[in-house]
């Protein structure tokens, strides 16, 4: 099964201690063993890099390439991109530039399934979005 990682996976997954630490360090597992096969954007490492960075995590470069390294597909973030993610934004204005983003390229590439445990994303008719805790429908996703 196709899923688009948002940045908060790997934040979670790679980060401190958190209630999603777990459920997304299980999502990273089952993306290696090809259980899923997952796809994020050139746009979700520098999210990820930066926000780590910011938070004093000089390894946060390895830790990136770690988890982008497991991944299926690692798109990039063009002019198709950047047009369709202005008109999720005009669509959805209560979504934020940067989701919007992943939405975009995640529909792009034909991708409908956001692993993400941001509930803004709730609600967008391109996506459906499963929260990293939600058991019962991750076991669906990774049995498909």
């Amino acid at each position: 099964m196709r899923v688009y990682l948002d940045t908060n996976v790997l934040i979670y997954a790679l980060g401190e201690e958190s209630p999603h630490r777990d459920a997304c360090r299980k999502i990273l597992r089952a993306v290696a063993e090809r259980r899923l096969a997952g796809e994020t954007s050139a746009y979700t490492v520098q999210e990820f890099v930066r926000q780590r960075w910011r938070r004093g995590d000089r390894q946060a470069a390895t830790r990136a390439r770690s988890a982008i390294d497991v991944c299926t597909d690692l798109h990039s973030v063009d002019g198709v991109v950047i047009r369709r993610a202005l008109e999720i934004v005009e669509r959805y204005p209560q979504l934020d530039i940067a989701d919007a983003v992943h939405v975009a390229t995640a529909s792009t590439h034909g991708v409908t399934t956001v692993l993400s445990a941001d509930r803004g994303l709730d609600g967008i008719s391109e996506i459906e979005r499963v929260d990293p805790l939600d058991r019962e429908r991750l076991a669906d996703l990774t049995s498909e």
